[in-house]
């Protein structure tokens, strides 16, 4: 989990949590999302049953398509396929501005029957120390322009690498990024 325990407990003292799901896990491939969410399905559900999503930096956007994010937009038909209410999920994000998308998303859905979005940025990725290591560099010892992708694939560093390869900047700038067979793509409307 990228949130920090403490603010998994705090949740967890405040709700009966079926499930706890990071995006990462599932934003290269729905079926994984699917799977997850079809083996905690129920008849019905209680008020205090949720599912908490973790939705930290991984949206895609494109405007001649969406006028909010690709993924959210998907995760929100698969959740709408299984029919499982919306009020059963937590969405726990540093994306803030996330609840105008589910609410254009979800535009003609009862109000009574919607997510709950926390935008936070406490997450361990900003407040653990363990996993950051202060380097000392001499920026006038840099002599090429370089970007390192981490490996991980990640759609915005596909956008990233597609839009310097289609400005023709990959000659002026070192890249370091791994391939993916994954392909994205809009599920049906909701």
């Amino acid at each position: 989990m990228i949130i920090t325990k403490k603010y998994y407990d705090k949740l967890a003292s405040v709700y009966n949590i079926l499930d706890a799901i990071a995006f990462k896990d599932f934003h290269n491939n729905f079926d994984v999302l699917k799977d997850r969410l079809s083996k905690i399905k129920q008849e019905e559900y209680n008020i205090n049953d949720k599912v908490v999503i973790e939705h930290f930096d991984l949206e895609y956007y494109d405007k001649k398509i969406l006028n909010f994010g690709l993924f959210i937009y998907n995760t929100m038909a698969i959740i709408k396929e299984l029919d499982i209410p919306y009020f059963v999920f937590v969405f726990v994000t540093n994306h803030f501005g996330l609840q105008q998308q589910v609410d254009k998303i979800l535009k003609n859905h009862p109000t009574g029957d919607r997510p709950k979005i926390i935008e936070t940025i406490v997450n361990n990725q900003i407040y653990n120390s363990n996993l950051v290591e202060n380097l000392p560099i001499n920026a006038q010892d840099i002599k090429h322009a370089g970007l390192s992708m981490i490996g991980q694939p990640r759609i915005h560093r596909f956008a990233l690498y597609n839009y310097l390869k289609n400005n023709n900047l990959l000659d002026s700038i070192k890249i370091s990024i791994r391939g993916s067979s994954n392909r994205y793509y809009l599920l049906p409307r909701i």
